[in-house]
């Protein structure tokens, strides 16, 4: 009799701590930790010789060209280049990443929240160097997009966080604006 209610009761734990996720579609992801990295900082995961060679180069050309419209010379992201033996626990949480490997089928995969939250990763393998190449080259722009997209969300909430507020816009304009309390107002005329 005990046997029989110790194989229901773990039964009822099962059925009870799997209904949820299992109903809902979504990956649980609160168990996860928060991301790190700097804003428009971006982790590649890649093979030193792939890094070294064509394939390195061509993601350079794309996700560190310039940016385009500032005074000064800035790359689109500050790349960080890990080999994937290297891609394990802390290195795992960067907010935003680039994984790049030899493999025997061609894919992308853009996949959210993968090792922390919030976080946004390209996956992409393929069967050469040429292939991987040709994929950087016929996805960049949706990776950059999706890239700047979570940037953009990130530096919006570290705003949120510790936002200043500068009375003299609404008194003499009549608007408001939302800035980080590290900058300061050098003028008002």
């Amino acid at each position: 009799m005990k046997r029989v209610l110790f194989v229901l009761t773990a039964l009822c734990f099962v059925c009870i701590s799997c209904g949820d996720s299992a109903n809902s579609g979504k990956r649980d992801t609160s168990f996860l930790a928060e991301s790190v990295g700097r804003i428009n900082g971006l982790q590649v995961v890649i093979d030193n010789e792939l890094w070294n060679g064509a394939v390195g180069e061509k993601v350079r050309e794309h996700f560190a060209a310039l940016t385009d419209g500032l005074p000064q010379q800035e790359p689109i992201f500050s790349i960080n280049q890990i080999a994937p033996s290297s891609h394990e626990d802390f290195a795992r949480n960067y907010r935003t990443f680039l994984h790049i490997t030899l493999s025997e089928k061609d894919t992308i995969k853009m996949k959210t929240n993968s090792f922390a939250r919030p976080q946004i990763g390209a996956f992409i393998t393929a069967t050469s160097e040429e292939k991987l190449m040709e994929i950087i080259d016929e996805n960049k722009d949706r990776m950059i997009s999706a890239f700047k997209t979570s940037e953009i969300k990130e530096k919006q909430r570290r705003t949120g966080i510790s936002t200043k507020k500068i009375d003299s816009l609404k008194e003499r304009f009549g608007l408001s604006l939302k800035i980080s309390s590290a900058y300061r107002v050098a003028a008002a005329t």
